[in-house]
């Protein structure tokens, strides 16, 4: 669930299956008027066949213009090609930092593959959010787990 109270602006990273837990407080904070603040979803993907849920998150974004924005990204389409379907180019953390040069004041969720989340913490942190304000979800596989995760020097979990 968001952290409600100040509703600080959020941005959302999200990776593979980390869009699901991102998906249900979205759907919560949006339809149910449990979050005022505004909220940014970066959904990750090499090619649009790895998305999901596209027509929902723009849905949202359709119902609720001055509260939600979406931004999915491709990181293995070239910029013409994405942008023609209404898609950023690039990795994930690459569009974020495009389009926010300070996180100053946000909340920031990320979810997903541990390499991703890692590129996110840094991303995030590089954009002057603070590490209490950066909650996340690793995705570990059976080799990530037999390697003991990934470990960041920056975050205690």
């Amino acid at each position: 669930m968001l952290r409600a109270g100040s509703d600080k602006p959020v941005v959302m990273i999200a990776g593979g299956t980390g869009l699901a837990p991102m998906a249900a407080m979205i759907k919560h904070a949006l339809l149910n008027g449990e979050y005022e603040g505004p909220i940014t979803l970066y959904q990750g993907a090499r090619t649009r066949e790895w998305l999901y849920d596209v027509e929902l998150f723009r849905a949202l974004q359709d119902e609720f213009p001055d509260q939600f924005t979406y931004r999915p990204c491709l990181s293995e389409v070239p910029a013409d090609e994405a942008e023609a379907e209404g898609f950023a180019s690039g990795n994930v953390t690459d569009v974020l930092e495009a389009d926010h040069p300070s996180l100053r004041g946000y909340q920031g969720y990320v979810c997903g593959p541990p390499v991703m989340v890692e590129a996110a913490l840094k991303t995030l942190m590089g954009r002057r959010l603070f590490p209490r304000d950066i909650f996340r979800e690793d995705f570990f596989n059976e080799a990530d787990k037999a390697g003991g995760g990934v470990r960041s020097p920056l975050i205690k979990r």
